[in-house]
């Protein structure tokens, strides 16, 4: 039959395949590679040879150096210096080794057919470091990127190198793909570095010097501040030059916290650092780049103790202050600040960000013994703990009997939790309990349950359970999913067949207490007859009850 309007008609077959194309199209997807999560970390460097992967990680972690873990290449630099010293190095040798692994060709045969000099590659990152930085255009174009036109021209930069130099260059691993025809350096920290190189190798001609710190240091409205463009260059070339550095600490000495590594700094000028930051903390001028944790780890170092300790006795009484100055305690692991650092923590008129920070810091510079002490004392200071503190103190103990035992007294006199709060007690409680020995938890169980059924109770139609402590169920729930997955008899106690009945019933009630909804024991406990059937015949005896 024609087609009245004229025009042709798609068969079968063709529409067919249009609808088949067009389903795979949509089921098109674009996938990246993501950052390295901390697990992943320590089992690649496990893999790698590693074994103290704790000291590792705890080096990293002194050093502000996780940016420098993320990808595996990076870490991968960082195992080797590693296994090679004994040790990550502070954040200047971190970046020098990271540039010359990446500026280095491994390919044998590849360095062969295009040899080039590392100081001529490296003489060449710094002119692109320092012109994708002052053009604030981070995207460099390759030379074979004809039909792109975004960022720099690497022939405008590199004028004396030649074409297949420039392309060996940009295909090291200090550069990633931006996009089609053009790259970018690898980490911005490592652009930074390069351009405070940069600069440096100016400034060792003193006729330039002048202009150069004109570039950095700009007077407005009467006053002399740094440039922001240029700021994240400069904590680097402070390191650098010497002359620079004692400009920056007239105009801006908060500069050494931001990045590069202050640990470089002379011990004298970073005293007087110290000093005036404090001094802008008690004033309340100071700004919020100098008291985030990263600022911290990077300044705080143990030579600097007897001054923090100095500085923590005069300014005791101002609890933003005093804060500040134990949280350098702890990241500096300043186990000679130990008196002060236990005077606050025992203190139970200390406020609260003061006595987090005291706890955190003994948790790295004091020994098992005056930790206990603390412990025991926090425990019979108040008739209702605070639930903060707690959470702050139990981060740092290691499950064993009397760390448990103390931990359910804790619990017995913790505040009320409030309602459609976000805590951090309930995910630290639930950590220490995945950490716990199998052993140590059927004692756990039995204590949990205990509290699970302290009055006054919520009345549900299959079971009561605590209005204080509901709460806990989570917790509590963790536990018996442990001691049930290894078949553990004590999985058959009343108490474990208690707590899964008050679980289940939460649930059916959607009660806000539960934090956890990913249970796995409707899984395993039908796998496994005996518990089955005790669980059963227990429903049964507490439905005659009610």
């Amino acid at each position: 039959m024609p087609n009245p309007t004229g025009k042709e008609t798609a068969s079968d077959e063709e529409e067919a395949e249009e609808s088949q194309e067009s389903s795979r199209l949509k089921g098109f997807k674009l996938l990246t590679l993501g950052n390295l999560r901390k697990e992943q970390i320590e089992i690649f460097i496990r893999g790698r040879g590693i074994t103290d992967t704790k000291a590792f990680l705890d080096a990293v972690e002194r050093a502000d150096a996780w940016t420098f873990t993320t990808r595996p290449q990076d870490l991968e630099d960082l195992i080797a210096f590693w296994l090679a010293t004994g040790s990550i190095g502070n954040r200047l040798e971190i970046m020098q080794n990271s540039i010359e692994r990446r500026l280095k060709e491994r390919d044998q045969g590849r360095a062969e057919t295009r040899p080039i000099a590392l100081s001529r590659l490296r003489e060449g990152a710094r002119l692109l470091a320092a012109a994708t930085t002052l053009s604030k255009d981070p995207t460099i174009r390759i030379p074979d990127g004809s039909d792109n036109h975004q960022g720099i021209s690497v022939q405008n930069i590199l004028v004396d190198w030649n074409e297949a130099e420039q392309s060996t260059l940009l295909s090291r691993p200090i550069f990633d793909e931006a996009i089609y025809g053009a790259v970018r350096f690898h980490h911005r920290s490592v652009r930074e570095y390069l351009t405070a190189e940069w600069f440096s190798e100016l400034l060792k001609c003193e006729t330039s010097r002048r202009q150069i710190e004109q570039l950095f240091f700009r007077e407005q409205y009467g006053r002399t501040i740094v440039t922001p463009t240029l700021r994240p260059i400069l904590p680097w070339l402070c390191i650098l030059d010497n002359k620079i550095r004692a400009r920056a600490l007239d105009v801006a000495p908060e500069i050494a916290m931001e990045s590069g590594d202050p640990s470089q700094w002379p011990l004298d000028e970073r005293r007087h650092i110290l000093q005036d930051i404090c001094q802008q903390i008690a004033d309340g001028t100071a700004g919020r780049n100098t008291q985030d944790y990263d600022a911290i780890k990077r300044f705080a170092q143990k030579d600097l103790t007897a001054d923090v300790r100095a500085l923590l006795n005069e300014h005791i009484t101002n609890n933003h202050l005093c804060t500040f100055l134990l949280r350098m305690i702890w990241q500096g692991e300043m186990t000679e600040a130990l008196p002060e650092v236990l005077q606050i923590a025992l203190s139970n008129e200390a406020q609260e960000d003061q006595r987090i920070a005291a706890f955190r810091a003994l948790s790295v510079i004091t020994t098992p013994e005056e930790r206990r002490k603390v412990r025991n004392s926090f425990l019979n200071e108040a008739t209702e703990i605070n639930r903060e503190l707690l959470a702050e103190l139990l981060d740092s103990e290691q499950p064993n009997s009397e760390t448990i035992k103390w931990l359910i007294a804790a619990l017995a006199k913790c505040q009320p939790k409030a309602r459609f709060s976000i805590e951090h007690l309930s995910y630290k409680l639930l950590d220490f309990i995945e950490r716990t020995p199998e052993e140590l938890l059927p004692d756990s169980v039995k204590a949990f349950n205990a509290l699970l059924n302290q009055p006054p109770v919520i009345e549900r139609v299959d079971s009561e359970v605590s209005e204080k402590f509901e709460w806990l169920l989570t917790i509590s729930i963790s536990a018996v999913e442990c001691l049930v997955a290894s078949r553990n008899p004590a999985a058959l106690m009343p108490e474990c067949l208690d707590i899964i009945n008050k679980f289940a019933s939460a649930q059916n009630y959607q009660s806000e207490a539960l934090t956890k909804d990913d249970s796995r024991l409707p899984e395993i406990v039908p796998v496994w007859p005996e518990l089955n059937r005790s669980l059963f015949w227990f429903e049964v005896e507490i439905a005659r009850i009610y």
